[in-house]
C-alpha cells in the first residue's frame, strides 16, 4: 500500500517495480502518489490467483506468471492512465478487458505472447512508429496520425479484427504498415468493419469474413 503522504517515484531511470502479490497486489491511500518516472516498467507476476490490474498511470505495462493467470483491468488505460510506454502480455498470461469494457491506449509497442480477452473494447496505439508483436484478437483496434509513421507487425503474425479497425494517416503523410521482415507476410482477418484511409500497406494478407 502507498501510505498517505507517501510517493512511489519509480525514478529517471528504466526501473522495474515487480509486483509479486495476487487478487490486488498494490492499493493507493487517499494522499499516496505513484508516479511512474521515466522509462519504467510495472511487472504483475502473480501466479495462479486471478490478479487485478491496478489502475495507475503506467509508462510500461507487463504479464510475466510462471502459470497460467488472468489479470484484470480495473478502470480504462486511457487519457491520463494511457500508457506512456508499451505493453506485454507474456505467454502464461491472460489479460482480461472485463464485461465493463475498459479501453487501452498506448503510446509504445503491443506484445502479446499470451492472451487478451478484448470483450468490447477499443486498442489505441497513440504513439509514433509502432510494433505489434505476436497474435492478438482485437475488438476495436485504432491508430490515427497526422504526420508519417510507420505501424510494423511481426511476419507471421495474425492479428484479428471481431469489431471496426481503423487505421488514418493525413494527406502526404502516410500511415505505413511494414512487416518485421520485407517479403515476408503478417495476416490481418477482418471479421468487422474497417476505416482505412491515407495508408501504404505492404506484405499483408489480408482475410475478409
Amino acid at each position: 500500500s502507498i501510505g498517505n503522504g507517501t510517493t512511489l517515484n519509480l525514478g529517471t531511470g528504466s526501473y522495474t517495480l515487480t509486483l509479486t502479490g495476487t487478487g490486488t497486489p498494490i492499493t493507493t491511500n487517499t494522499s499516496g502518489t505513484f508516479s511512474k518516472g521515466t522509462g519504467s516498467t510495472v511487472n504483475y507476476t502473480g501466479t495462479t490467483t486471478a490478479t487485478n490490474v491496478v489502475t495507475l498511470a503506467y509508462n510500461s505495462l507487463s504479464f510475466n506468471p510462471t502459470a497460467g493467470t488472468t489479470y484484470s483491468l480495473t478502470a480504462n488505460l486511457t487519457v491520463g492512465n494511457a500508457l506512456t510506454g508499451s505493453m506485454t502480455i507474456g505467454a502464461n498470461a491472460t489479460l482480461d478487458a472485463t464485461a465493463s469494457n475498459y479501453n487501452i491506449s498506448l503510446a509504445g509497442n503491443w506484445s502479446n505472447s499470451g492472451a487478451f480477452t478484448a470483450q468490447n473494447t477499443t486498442v489505441t496505439l497513440n504513439g509514433t512508429n509502432q510494433t505489434i508483436s505476436g497474435n492478438t484478437t482485437f475488438n476495436n483496434l485504432t491508430k490515427q496520425v497526422t504526420s508519417a509513421y510507420t505501424l510494423t507487425i511481426t511476419a507471421g503474425s495474425t492479428q484479428t479484427i471481431t469489431g471496426a479497425l481503423t487505421l488514418n494517416g493525413a494527406a502526404s503523410q502516410l500511415l505505413m504498415l511494414r512487416s518485421s521482415s520485407n517479403g515476408t507476410s503478417w495476416n490481418l482477418v477482418l471479421n468487422g468493419s474497417a476505416t482505412v484511409a491515407y495508408c501504404d500497406v505492404r506484405d499483408s494478407n489480408l482475410t475478409v469474413n
